[in-house]
């Protein structure tokens, strides 16, 4: 046996070993694999390229949700564990990004599997939500602009607004048509009053004071690391707002929600 053919033989084996255990011991069915059915494991980002993944299958919820399962083996702890784990979930936001960019529902799941775990100190770094956007702009910075996060994250209706003042970036040709290909209707204050905007003026007053003159930063990339960070470490989570009955903006927004799922 060549040796290409020894690694090939490795990887099924691991596929298997990881489709037999996830079925055993889960509501998962994994059919498919990528030896025997490379088309049904392959996706598209949103860059146009391709990713391929080990397993294809579906969790037997009703509907069942379609999960695509990435299969790892390492020898040691250390290697390209990080690496390789970041690009997955850069993969994962890129994918979802693209099937609601053409209009499908974006419910695929997707699971890593490696035999050899990492260290358990690290899995709260790496799966943070400031991990995952280091790793979006590493692997796939087609995917950081902040709208296309936002639609990619909150997955809103049809129609939302979007509101903002008359800076260029906001009425631009492309940023327009960005929007109406995403479903999103756009909302600019009346020139010369700041009222029309005030809440997206209180909260950039607030950014300013509290984060953005208080750190140094000797690059592009730390200040927007920085602000990733106040803003979904800091001020949607932990920063209680007078104008949200003192609450937090998650907190007010799930109470909200509540509250229409009880009217419903």
């Amino acid at each position: 046996m060549s040796a290409a053919e020894s690694v090939q033989r490795d990887g099924i084996d691991g596929i298997n070993l990881a489709k037999r255990w996830l079925e055993s011991t889960t509501w998962i069915e994994l059919p498919f694999n990528v030896y025997t059915n490379p088309a049904v494991c392959t996706l598209q980002r949103l860059d146009g390229k391709v990713k391929r993944y080990d397993l294809f299958g579906g969790i037997h919820t009703n509907p069942p949700t379609p999960l695509y399962v990435e299969v790892k083996n390492y020898d040691s702890a250390g290697g390209k564990q990080n690496v390789e784990y970041w690009e997955f979930l850069a993969n994962a936001y890129s994918i979802t990004a693209q099937d609601i960019k053409t209009g499908q529902d974006g419910r695929r799941e997707f699971m890593w599997i490696t035999r050899h775990p990492f260290n358990l100190t690290d899995w709260a770094t790496l799966t943070s939500a400031s991990r995952i956007m280091v790793a979006l702009e590493e692997k796939h910075p087609e995917v950081t602009a902040a709208l296309s996060m936002a639609i990619t994250v909150r997955r809103p209706a049809d129609g939302v607004v979007l509101h903002a003042d008359r800076g260029s970036q906001y009425t631009s040709r492309e940023f327009v048509d960005f929007c109406q290909e995403n479903g999103v209707r756009n909302s600019v204050g009346r020139t010369g009053i700041c009222c029309d905007n005030a809440a997206a003026e209180s909260f950039w007053a607030t950014l300013k004071k509290e984060y953005i003159h208080l750190h140094p930063f000797d690059t592009v990339a730390r200040l927007k690391r920085g602000t990733f960070e106040y803003i979904e470490g800091y001020y949607n989570t932990r920063r209680i707002h007078s104008a949200l009955e003192y609450l937090t903006p998650v907190e007010y927004e799930n109470r909200f929600m509540n509250q229409g799922n009880n009217a419903a």
